[in-house]
């Protein structure tokens, strides 16, 4: 373990050698990429995945972070599909691999925008996708 993270109300005296990355409150924005053609995702999964690649992170990700990301959605619909929590560590793993977790934003050194006049970050829209609350938490900032 590498120590406590860092503390945003504490000054430090040396300048972080990491500079912080800003991401779009709004989300990414552009079209959503299309699933490698080797994966094949239900329902569920293409929720997942329309949700994940509309998130504030998502503009942060790498070109090549599509296997990944599709790697992740298969997990939720496997989760969904059989309730089986063994796949929870995994599932953790790729979200804090993807900068989806508070704990991994703050690891990558990303923080979300401010909005002037918002009081609350609205979520990414798609009325054809029912988004669940463990999805809203996660990609919370």
């Amino acid at each position: 373990m590498a120590g406590p993270l860092p503390q945003p109300t504490r000054r430090r005296r040396n300048p972080p050698t990491i500079p912080t990355t800003v991401l779009p409150a709004d989300g990414r924005q552009g079209p959503i990429p299309r699933p490698p053609s080797f994966v094949q995702l239900g329902k569920v999964g293409r929720a997942w995945w329309r949700w994940a690649w509309q998130t504030p992170q998502a503009a942060a990700w790498p070109d090549g972070s599509e296997v990944t990301v599709a790697r992740r959605a298969q997990l939720e619909e496997r989760f969904d599909e059989t309730g089986d929590v063994k796949l929870l560590p995994e599932m953790r793993q790729l979200d804090d691999r993807l900068g989806l977790s508070p704990k991994a934003m703050a690891q990558l050194r990303w923080k979300i925008a401010d909005v002037p006049g918002e009081g609350e970050r609205s979520e990414p829209e798609d009325n054809n996708v029912i988004i669940p609350d463990r999805w809203r938490r996660s990609a919370a900032g």
